[in-house]
């Protein structure tokens, strides 16, 4: 009303996060108690749910600075392998940028609201951080767009050389991400080995 001195009152705006729909994650893992370290708290009772959303090229950027800036506090001389302690925080600070809520991408994970990868290395046995980190690269090479499918040539051709001489002419690294690679695809096809 004019002339009396009131407003009418402004309408509450919501949130980003209550309006943006749900999208559940394409990942997600169930944790057992015995996945966390005995010594962490507040260490679950009872198994929890966690999920897994594919990094963005921020989030891969941020965990490759935070890699680089990890190496920075290393003393020379302490006996550390400096390849495998930054591949090490770029593969914690991965997993802290993709953990969220089993539900929905949008929201934090609750036990980690706001995790960092030292919180990850505290948290989570070493056995439970591999097996997520290898969980999220299937996954990055299940929905991601990095790779390109194989055409069915490709598919065809890949059979001939296997059959051929399998993996005998490759470099070991290669022929053990091959193999891994194999098994994925094993598995996924249900093939028993």
């Amino acid at each position: 009303m004019l002339g009396t001195g009131s407003w009418p009152r402004r309408p509450r705006l919501m949130r980003f996060r209550e309006v943006q729909p749900a999208e559940s994650p394409l990942v997600v893992e169930d944790l057992q108690p015995e996945a966390f370290a005995e010594t962490w708290r507040p260490r679950p009772r009872k198994p929890v749910q966690v999920g897994l959303r594919l990094p963005s090229e921020a989030d891969e950027a941020y965990a490759r600075m935070t890699a680089a800036d990890a190496l920075k506090e290393l003393q020379p001389g302490e006996g550390t392998d400096i390849v495998q302690e930054y591949n090490t925080v770029l593969m914690l600070a991965l997993l802290a940028r993709s953990f969220c809520r089993a539900t929905n991408v949008a929201l934090p994970w609750e036990l980690f609201p706001a995790p960092d990868e030292r919180m990850i290395r505290e948290a989570l046995t070493a056995a439970t951080i591999r097996r997520l980190f290898e969980r999220l690269e299937l996954a990055k090479l299940q929905y991601g767009n990095a790779v390109e499918e194989a055409t069915d040539e490709e598919v065809a051709e890949v059979a001939e050389l296997l059959s051929a001489d399998g993996l005998a002419g490759l470099p070991r690294p290669d022929a053990c991400l091959s193999r891994r690679l194999l098994k994925a695809l094993a598995g996924l096809l249900q093939v028993d080995s």
